[in-house]
């Protein structure tokens, strides 16, 4: 197996504060994987008084919304003041190559940081409305996720096995076919 490398780190925060992250309001990342990751922790640079958290993986539609949630998993958030990375671990959340949401939820008064010095290409934001508003990277939430990418599928050795004989009958099949005896006849 592959060892856990980072798949999205937003870089050290400039400063300290961010954007609201409670019971109303609710934030998320876009990102895209080149290859198929097997996700293990996703956090959120969180701050504020404590409460129950929720990270979510949704497909790369517009937003989360218009998006298929995919994995969900609770935690419990820390007071803590400034922020710290906080989320869940020990996932093992399978996603293929492509585009997808990873979204932040509350039922407390916190925030995430938004000031990452490597900031996601889009954000969105579902405020008091429930609708969900696209932003760029002038949002640029604090979000790491650890995984592995995951290897294309190795065949079994039975399935090794039955391969070579397909080969060995078509490559028999081949060779027969070119052992078509001509015999002429000669009159005289």
């Amino acid at each position: 197996p592959a060892a856990a490398a980072i798949v999205i780190d937003t870089g050290a925060l400039a400063t300290a504060g961010g954007r609201p992250l409670n019971e109303a309001e609710a934030l998320a990342g876009y990102f895209t994987l080149g290859e198929a990751t097997a996700i293990s922790s996703v956090e959120g640079m969180i701050g504020g008084d404590g409460a129950a958290g929720t990270i979510a993986i949704f497909s790369g539609g517009v937003d989360p919304a218009s998006s298929i949630l995919l994995f969900s998993s609770s935690f419990t958030i820390v007071n803590s003041r400034p922020s710290s990375y906080q989320g869940v671990f020990g996932q093992n959340w399978n996603l293929a190559a492509g585009s997808y949401w990873v979204g932040f939820f509350t039922d407390g008064t916190n925030f995430i940081s938004s000031s990452a010095t490597n900031p996601l290409s889009r954000h969105a934001v579902r405020g008091f409305d429930n609708l969900w508003v696209q932003r760029g990277p002038d949002l640029a939430l604090g979000i790491r996720m650890i995984g592995n990418v995951t290897p294309g599928a190795v065949p079994e050795p039975g399935a090794w096995a039955m391969m070579l004989i397909g080969f060995g009958a078509i490559g028999g099949t081949l060779r027969a076919r070119r052992r078509v005896t001509v015999s002429h006849v000669i009159k005289l």
